[in-house]
């Protein structure tokens, strides 16, 4: 809502400070809440653990995802040969 802010050339011209207020602060606003909810994901996910990263268990490629990994590239090989 810009509450009686004109968003033509002559409404900026006219109230300058009043257009970008209306503009910036709620941009400001929702980066600075996207900054908190990163910010506390980081956090949850052990970010400012000081030790060496670990994993549960060992990661490796199985047989399962070679077949999908040939799958998918047979599907994108299929779409852009027979999507003329």
């Amino acid at each position: 809502r810009l509450r009686g802010v004109s968003l033509t050339v002559f409404g900026f011209l006219r109230q300058p400070r009043l257009t970008l207020e209306c503009a910036l602060v709620p941009l400001l606003m929702r980066s600075l809440r996207i900054a908190d909810e990163l910010a506390a994901s980081a956090a949850t996910r052990g970010i400012e653990h000081p030790g060496e990263r670990s994993s549960l268990r060992p990661l490796r490629l199985r047989v399962a995802d070679g077949a999908v990994m040939a799958l998918m590239l047979a599907a994108s090989i299929g779409i852009v040969r027979f999507s003329v």
